[in-house]
Formats: structure tokens, C-alpha cells, sequence
């Protein structure tokens, strides 16, 4: 391996840190924007992007492949072997879970009450897509 990349359980380490650190960032980053939603409206279109973009780029670092533009294609099939794989599946399992159980408790709400806050599929979007990022990261801290 290249640039500094010792073994893919190296790779697996950072990999899981890097996606808890961003994971939390956007735990951080979606429970301000939600919060804020409305107070500028001006600025509602433009947070609403940010967020969009910072969900896509966390559910990326859980099922993209490391190194792409950097290593060549036997170096990333090695890093992301069966093993990751499997991690990445469980992952996708437990943020399916996540979002059904919260879909039920947005339905249940919405049958007893009149008003259910505009805010709450952005929460459970993001909810599901940090619950899948942190289920990987600590799949991958314990076995990578």
C-alpha cells in the first residue's frame, strides 16, 4: 500500500473515527438548522442545502469506498473487503430500523394530535442517516 497506509486495519481505524467525528458533526450541525428553521427565512433555503449536502456526505463515508482517487483497484477491493461489507450491511439495517420506528411514532403522533411540526421528517432523516454512521463506525472500531 501507498501513502502512508500501512495495512487495511489502519485504514478500518481511521475510517471508523473519521465517520463518528463526521456523524456527530452532522448530529451537531441537523439539530441547529432544524431548531433554527423559520427564524430567517431568507437563509431557510440555503441551511436546507447545507443539510442536504452534509447527509449525503455522511451516508457516503459509511458506503463509499476509501481512496478512490488515490489507490488503485486491488488496493481498495483489499480495504474494502468482505468484512467491511458485512459492517456496511448491518449498518444499512439498523438505520431501516431507526426510520420505520420512527415513521410509526411520526404516525401514531399524526392520528392523535392535529399538527405534527414541520420539522420532524428533516429530524428523522437525520436521525436515521447519524444512527447509520455511528452503527458503522462501531461496528468497524470493534472487528476492523
Amino acid at each position: 500500500m501507498n501513502r502512508g497506509i500501512k495495512s487495511p486495519e489502519q485504514v478500518s481505524s481511521r475510517r471508523a473515527a473519521l465517520t463518528l467525528m463526521n456523524a456527530s458533526a452532522a448530529a451537531a450541525f441537523s439539530t441547529v438548522a432544524i431548531l433554527g428553521a423559520g427564524e430567517h427565512r431568507d437563509r431557510d433555503p440555503f441551511y436546507f442545502f447545507l443539510w442536504l449536502v452534509w447527509m449525503a456526505l455522511t451516508i457516503g463515508w459509511v458506503f463509499g469506498v476509501p481512496g478512490y482517487l488515490r489507490w488503485s483497484a486491488a488496493e481498495r477491493a483489499i480495504i474494502n473487503d468482505e468484512l467491511v461489507q458485512s459492517h456496511q450491511a448491518k449498518a444499512a439495517k439498523a438505520g431501516l430500523v431507526v426510520a420505520l420506528a420512527g415513521l410509526g411514532m411520526l404516525s401514531i403522533s399524526g392520528s392523535f394530535q392535529r399538527y405534527v411540526p414541520a420539522w420532524s421528517p428533516a429530524a428523522l432523516i437525520s436521525l436515521t442517516v447519524v444512527s447509520t454512521a455511528i452503527v458503522f463506525a462501531w461496528l468497524e472500531r470493534r472487528d476492523g
